[in-house]
Parts: C-alpha cells; sequence; structure tokens
C-alpha cells in the first residue's frame, strides 16, 4: 500500500527506514509523511529500538559522508575509529528533531521482548522487526509506515510503504 494512501486520524507507527530516507534526503514522501505527524493529522507511535536503529544508521552514514571512514564494513571501521565517533554530530541533532514530531516512543522491556518471540516464530522476522510487531499488537495499531516488505508477511498489518524509494 502506497505512504500516500495512509488517512489522515489514523494510529501508525513509524520504523527506521523512514527516519532515515528523511534525512537523508532521499525521500520527499516520507518528509511529507513525517510533516504530517508533526502536524497531527496521523498519531504516530515509534518504538525506543528504532530510535536506537536510526542513530546507528546515520552514525555511519555521517562518517561515509563526510570522508572519514571509507566504505565496506563502515560499522567494523567506525567501531575502530573512537576519534572519529567523538566528531560526528549531525547524527544526534537527528534523532532530537524527531522528538520534536510530537511522537509517542514505546518503551522496550523484558515482557516485550519475550512477546516478540512469537512474531519471530510465526513470521520469520528478525529481532527489531519482531519487536515492532508486538509494540503495534500491544498498542492495537494496524498501520505501518516502513519499506520493509517483509512486515507485509504479518496478517493484519497494513504496510504503508514510500513509492519514491526503490
Amino acid at each position: 500500500m502506497a505512504l500516500s494512501d495512509l488517512p489522515d486520524g489514523v494510529a501508525a507507527f513509524v520504523d527506521a527506514n523512514v527516519f532515515i530516507y528523511h534525512f537523508s534526503g532521499v525521500s520527499p514522501e516520507c518528509r511529507d509523511f513525517l510533516q504530517r505527524v508533526e502536524k497531527r493529522a496521523v498519531r504516530a507511535t515509534t518504538g525506543a529500538h528504532v530510535l536506537l536503529e536510526v542513530l546507528h544508521r546515520l552514525m555511519i552514514l555521517e562518517a561515509l559522508a563526510k570522508g572519514l571512514i571509507a566504505p565496506g564494513q563502515p560499522a567494523k571501521k567506525l567501531k575502530q575509529r573512537p576519534d572519529v565517533i567523538r566528531q560526528l554530530r549531525d547524527y544526534q541533532r537527528c534523532v532530537a528533531e524527531i522528538r520534536r514530531l510530537r511522537m509517542r516512543v514505546a518503551p522496550v522491556n523484558a515482557a516485550l521482548i519475550e512477546q516478540s518471540r512469537s512474531f519471530r516464530t510465526a513470521h520469520g522476522l528478525m529481532t527489531n522487526d519482531s519487536l515492532t510487531t508486538a509494540m503495534m499488537a500491544q498498542r492495537r495499531i494496524i498501520h505501518l509506515v516502513s519499506h520493509d516488505s517483509d512486515l507485509k508477511r504479518v496478517p493484519g498489518l497494513m504496510v504503508h510503504q514510500p513509492s519514491d524509494i526503490q
């Protein structure tokens, strides 16, 4: 389902890739969606695990964009260069911007991690995706904004994907 088909007034869970595409400037559709969230046209929720994933990926993207590390196993290279990590600032501002979007950030706890196991087992999901689906089930949210096609395997979820990403 296209992201543009997400109606106003619904509750939706926002996945990490939507933030990444917005902050990296590759998806005007994701930018427009997050503006709808800021105006409260959509009641958005994300998870603490999603923010951590966004921080991690934006940190790597910033180091690559600034030429501070070379492509090819960038996480490993960055881990070996704490001096480079100390120079990075932009990725932190992006996550602070997410917090200003009037979006709920759901916590991760041991009970939720245990609940997520059933989603991994039933649908073959990776850890963070299973946490996302467990959070959504707990909050009775059926709309998911994500470019991740794996989540379409979960019955009852309405996955809204940006159409300007290949």
